[in-house]
């Protein structure tokens, strides 16, 4: 698989036998996806999303990092868009990573803290028990269509 990085295509090396069967794109960033389930990212991991962890604000992963989830039901959808990342799985249930938010405690400076893996799931708002069906990623904002 080749991709590029200031329109310089790359080769993107996975271990052996590994086959693509997915990709999404965000503005800077890939998500990828594998036969067997297993997801990749690589890219920039300026907001955390590409790996789900903020290593450094101006890293850049070259080859592609697997992503673990706390979830182990299969992937049925992948989304990649702006500095953000989600999946739907199979059991209803949705993880986003990447983006920053604003701590409400910090209301003085408005300082933006890293998000982490989230599960929509959880949030506020959005019924017990329910199947997010959809998901959009917006840069400030996000919509979830729910079962």
């Amino acid at each position: 698989m080749n991709t590029t990085i200031s329109g310089v295509p790359i080769k993107l090396e996975y271990p052996k036998d590994v086959k693509i069967v997915q990709i999404k794109i965000g503005d800077n960033h890939n998500l990828m996806m594998t036969d067997d389930g297993i997801l990749y990212a690589n890219g920039d991991n300026s907001m955390g999303q590409v790996d789900g962890e903020l290593d450094n604000i101006l890293y850049y992963h070259c080859t592609p990092k697997k992503i673990t989830l706390p979830d182990s039901s299969p992937i049925q959808k992948l989304f990649a868009k702006n500095n953000r990342c989600a999946v739907i799985l199979k059991n209803g249930k949705s993880y986003y990573w990447g983006g920053l938010a604003y701590d409400p405690k910090c209301r003085l400076n408005m300082l933006p803290r890293y998000m982490g893996i989230n599960n929509f799931n959880e949030e506020n708002g959005i019924p017990q028990n329910c199947k997010i069906s959809d998901v959009g990623l917006g840069y400030l904002n996000d919509i979830i269509l729910t079962s």
